[in-house]
């Protein structure tokens, strides 16, 4: 849907939601397609030409202005009157919703955040950080070590995704002591297959056999990590 100057929609019974656009073309994609229940509203267009080059010292001026029509006040929402008259809408946004666990994901190969990038993290005090282990990379151990560090140092969990074809040999066993090693910060284990698009149901059997085994009472998490499209 192209060159769209304004939308409305219903947002709850008596409640409607306009929102104009200015100063560049939007357009709307429907996204339930692609897995998401929504429709995407963006600018530029996709049919300019891309990438889009712009001379130094342009201004780039956008404006989107959302109007509620209709009973504006949602549930949750009260209405303080000021000394100077004018009128304060506070929404109490916390009350009734859980915050989700967020987490980051470490960088690939040998990059490890600095000390400030660590100290950052842990102000936003994520729940977990996450970091693949690919058991056919003869620096894996290295890198799990790394990333177990890391979580130790931000406070928080590992959520570990191990790469592994089959559940035998040395890098299978190490990958467990390791685990093992540091049972209380283990968020949760992902057992994926680099050579399927799917963890296969014997691979899936062997990693609960060998959280059994190790003592890890840790959700197992198996499934895919293909391009979703």
């Amino acid at each position: 849907m192209k060159n769209i100057q304004a939308l409305t929609h219903d947002v709850a019974p008596d409640l409607r939601l306009r929102v104009e656009f200015e100063g560049d073309v939007f357009e709307m994609e429907d996204q339930r397609n692609w897995t998401d229940a929504s429709f995407k509203t963006y600018c530029t267009p996709l049919d300019r030409p891309f990438p889009i080059e712009l001379a130094a010292g342009s201004q780039i001026n956008q404006t989107v202005t959302a109007e509620l029509l209709g009973n504006p006040l949602p549930p949750a929402a009260r209405v303080l009157p000021t000394d100077s008259g004018t009128v304060t809408l506070q929404v109490e946004w916390d009350r009734g919703m859980t915050r989700p666990p967020l987490g980051f994901g470490m960088a690939t190969g040998e990059l490890l955040p600095t000390k400030a990038a660590v100290a950052a993290m842990r102000g936003l005090r994520p729940s977990h950080v996450r970091a693949d282990w690919r058991l056919e990379d003869s620096q894996w151990a290295t890198a799990a070590s790394h990333a177990l560090d890391v979580a130790e140092e931000v406070g928080c969990q590992l959520e570990v995704a191990v790469y592994a074809s089959e559940p035998v040999g040395a890098a299978w066993q190490r990958c467990w002591e390791l685990l093992a090693s540091r049972r209380g910060c283990i968020a949760r284990v992902l057992i994926l297959d680099p050579r399927q698009k799917a963890t296969p149901a014997c691979l899936a059997k062997a990693t609960r056999m060998a959280l059994r085994e190790w003592g890890l009472e840790t959700p197992l998490v198996v499934g895919t990590d293909a391009y979703f499209a």
